[in-house]
């Protein structure tokens, strides 16, 4: 079950190491370069978001992981009403807080990246474009959820499994809950 949620974690991992190796690449050269147009500057600004956000996001998730190993070697692991000490995301709140934050990271890097290569030519910023839509859609429908992962572990009868998918089912009672009370 770690392997089956190491590899889930490594993949936003790679997405946000990625997209800041390219931002800061993209970065330096405008703002070495003097020059001044619409697109250039919308993609300074657009990589000045994004490497931030970016960078916490890929923070977060190195802090997640090392906490939730740490989570998994304490004692009271086995108790039905154990509550991780070191769990980084303390509410639905912050949860979203955190989404919105790699959402915004990740579209601004694309922005940046596009408007960057739109600067040296608008067909190769369109072919870009439209060709990475078209990998993004393929890779997100390939690629296994966290549900789906835990359905794996279930099914080759993994407790952690069966109890990770318990906890997913409880988390989305108290989503639906707190949803309905600011209906």
């Amino acid at each position: 079950m770690e392997e089956l949620k190491s590899f889930y974690e490594n993949n936003q991992r790679f997405a946000d190491a990625g997209l800041i190796a390219i931002s800061i690449v993209i970065l330096t050269i405008w703002i070495s370069s003097q020059v001044h147009d619409v697109t250039s500057l919308l993609s300074l600004i657009a990589l000045s978001v994004a490497l931030p956000t970016l960078t916490f996001d890929l923070l977060l998730i190195q802090n997640s992981l090392f906490l939730n190993k740490i989570d998994t070697y304490l004692d009271d692991l086995n108790k039905p009403d154990y509550e991780p000490p070191f769990n980084p995301i303390k509410s639905y709140k912050v949860y979203v807080i955190v989404n919105i934050n790699k959402v915004t990271g990740m579209t601004c890097a694309v922005i940046g990246i596009v408007t960057a290569i739109w600067h040296a030519s608008w067909i190769a910023g369109l072919s870009f474009l439209i060709i990475g839509t078209i990998s993004m859609i393929i890779h997100t429908k390939l690629t296994p959820t966290e549900k789906d992962l835990v359905k794996i572990a279930h099914a080759l009868g993994e407790k952690k499994g069966k109890d990770l998918q318990e906890e997913n089912d409880e988390l989305k009672k108290k989503i639906e809950e707190e949803f309905e009370y600011y209906d």
